[in-house]
């Protein structure tokens, strides 16, 4: 099992282990791996970002904590994504810089400046 690390994992903990949106409070408590207190911690967490609704021994998942759940492969995507931005920037400039040396030298050359 997966360790949760923070409430995008016990999101993704919660969404994994519903069925039709709705998990057991004891039996996702049970299956977590967390200690009391950091499971309602991140339970809480999640209702006050009206990620869950709960009752006696429910949690609702609702549709706003289905659309903001960022998955593992999601997060490596994004991350890959603005790697290769950051690498494609820099090697348009260092690409710019033998570009503009390499007509400064050539203008000095045409215009037969010393």
């Amino acid at each position: 099992m997966k360790k949760i690390k923070n409430e995008n994992d016990f999101l993704g903990y919660l969404i994994k282990n519903s069925k039709n949106n709705v998990c057991n409070q004891h039996e996702c408590y049970k299956e977590s791996g967390l200690d009391q207190s950091s499971f309602i911690y991140y339970a809480n967490i999640l209702k006050d970002k009206h990620y869950i609704e709960t009752d006696v021994a429910n949690y609702y998942i609702t549709q706003i904590g289905i659309n903001n759940y960022i998955s593992p492969v999601k997060k490596f995507a994004l991350s890959f994504l603005k790697l290769s931005v950051l690498t494609l920037k820099e090697l348009l400039i260092f690409l710019s810089g033998i570009v503009s040396g390499i007509l400064v030298a050539y203008f000095i050359h045409l215009f037969g400046l010393q």
